[in-house]
């Protein structure tokens, strides 16, 4: 089928592009899936950091081939509009040599080629629906982050915000990070890159001991020290184009389950007391965090806080 619903955007051949840009997207995605249990089976004794770079390399790996594939499938669509368009009927039938699997096998191929050539119109229309549904809640998902990051705010005592900008310095930030108790979150959150903003739950330093509230901190202090806000908000950009890959979901899962696991290993590094870092834990393990994976939180997950927990 003609691709005329999106011609006044597109060519013929950018979405042919596209198209099979998407569908060869599934098993490209199924090899970088592969590369991540491999990577999750050899590195069991391996540090998380050593993980979560390997993972996030084989995120960029599938990012690099898909600009690959779009741009091999441009140039093929390009070439074939060039050159007039050969009738192939009867051509199953002169390949066969005598295996009628290989006959069937190479029709139904040949069928699914021509299916998908013909509806790549329709699949393109309907994955830009579906990415433009799923940039819409991305959009308002972020514009509710910068929101409760200004919004039922308040001021922390100077000395708690002092203690920040003294672990921070010892963690090696050099940005500016501001320490504020929010009336909208459960979890402490931390919000921003440029100019990073950690949020903590209304009466969050009274509930807890100093020592706990610290390491509490600290874990905030390692997102911002890693960039993990950055690269996540990168990482949901993927995830929003590739909707429909499950590959690149549980792969995104992984990276976020070690960016978890990294922090608690520089926290574990620089407390005194291991102890006061798992009771901060679980004084959150019934919370959740309202602003899902586009704020750096605890991630309190069940599973992953009690994996954490034993490892821990």
């Amino acid at each position: 089928m003609e691709a005329y619903f999106v011609a006044p955007y597109f060519s013929d051949q950018v979405v042919k592009a596209i198209c099979w840009t998407l569908v060869h997207s599934l098993w490209i995605g199924l090899i970088v899936a592969a590369l991540a249990g491999l990577v999750i089976g050899a590195t069991k004794r391996s540090t998380a950091n050593l993980r979560y770079n390997l993972l996030c390399g084989i995120l960029l790996l599938f990012m690099v081939l898909i600009v690959f594939t779009f741009y091999k499938e441009l140039n093929i669509a390009s070439k074939s509009a060039d050159r007039p368009q050969i009738q192939i009927t009867g051509t199953v039938q002169n390949i066969t040599v005598g295996n009628t699997g290989i006959t069937t096998n190479a029709f139904l191929f040949n069928q699914l080629v021509s299916f998908l050539n013909r509806s790549s119109g329709w699949i393109v229309m309907l994955w830009l629906l579906c990415f433009a549904f799923k940039s819409i809640k991305l959009t308002r998902e972020l514009l509710y982050v910068r929101r409760v990051r200004s919004c039922g705010v308040s001021a922390t005592d100077e000395a708690w915000q002092n203690k920040v900008s003294a672990l921070s310095k010892k963690l090696g930030i050099r940005r500016a990070v501001t320490l504020l108790e929010s009336e909208l979150v459960k979890v402490p959150v931390t919000i921003g890159y440029l100019k990073p903003v950690i949020l903590l739950p209304l009466g969050m330093l009274l509930q807890l001991s100093p020592g706990q509230a610290e390491s509490i901190i600290y874990h905030e202090l390692a997102h911002i020290l890693r960039r993990d806000y950055l690269i996540n908000i990168l990482q949901s950009i993927v995830e929003t184009v590739f909707f429909f890959n499950p590959a690149i979901w549980w792969l995104s899962a992984l990276i976020r389950e070690e960016r978890e696991t990294c922090c608690d290993d520089i926290v574990l590094a620089h407390v005194v007391q291991k102890r006061n870092y798992l009771e901060a834990l679980m004084a959150f393990q019934n919370y959740e965090n309202p602003l899902g994976n586009y704020a750096m939180g605890l991630s309190l997950r069940r599973p992953q806080l009690m994996n954490r927990l034993r490892r821990m």
